[in-house]
């Protein structure tokens, strides 16, 4: 039997989606990067650590509620004179608000088995219990509003199957 933390991720979340653009969706169900940086950040290890120990992890998402799209629209840079403006890369200044639109996960709640290496699972239960940075599910601002850790277990696939949505 193969050890793995047994995770509950629910609140308001955002992960990933395309990049670029003044419009960003999440995708619908918590990322492997999202995971492997809510572990590190659990451990305390800095943006750009090797991380290369937590490619050993395999993931299995059960999706309990799949939440609604919620849109959060703001603006950055807007209301004063233009040399106060956000600055472009050629130096100047844009002069006008950047408009953005996120699209967020909403009152989602997934159910995540981790299964890896026993000693880095034993190390990983230990920093969720503990965690040197608060986890958050996707970006900072978006805190569980739950514990992330239920339980360890030895057999993931029949802990997902009998753990109450």
């Amino acid at each position: 039997m193969t050890p793995a933390l047994l995770l509950h991720l629910s609140g308001t979340q955002f992960w990933g989606g395309p990049h670029g653009g003044t419009t960003r969706t999440s995708h619908p169900h918590p990322t492997r990067s999202g995971i492997t940086g809510l572990l590190a950040a659990a451990q305390g290890r800095p943006r750009g650590s090797d991380q290369s120990d937590l490619d050993q992890l395999t993931h299995t998402i059960r999706i309990d509620r799949p939440g609604q799209r919620l849109l959060d629209f703001h603006t950055v840079g807007g209301g004063h004179p233009k040399h106060h403006t956000v600055a472009t890369a050629e130096g100047g200044h844009r002069g006008n608000a950047l408009i953005f639109r996120d699209w967020y996960l909403h009152d989602a709640a997934f159910t995540i088995a981790v299964t890896g290496p026993a000693g880095l699972i034993d190390d990983l239960t230990t920093a969720l219990r503990n965690p040197v940075y608060p986890p958050h599910l996707g970006r900072r601002a978006c805190r569980p509003d739950t514990p992330v850790l239920i339980t360890t277990t030895h057999d993931p696939a029949t802990a997902l199957e009998h753990l109450p949505l």
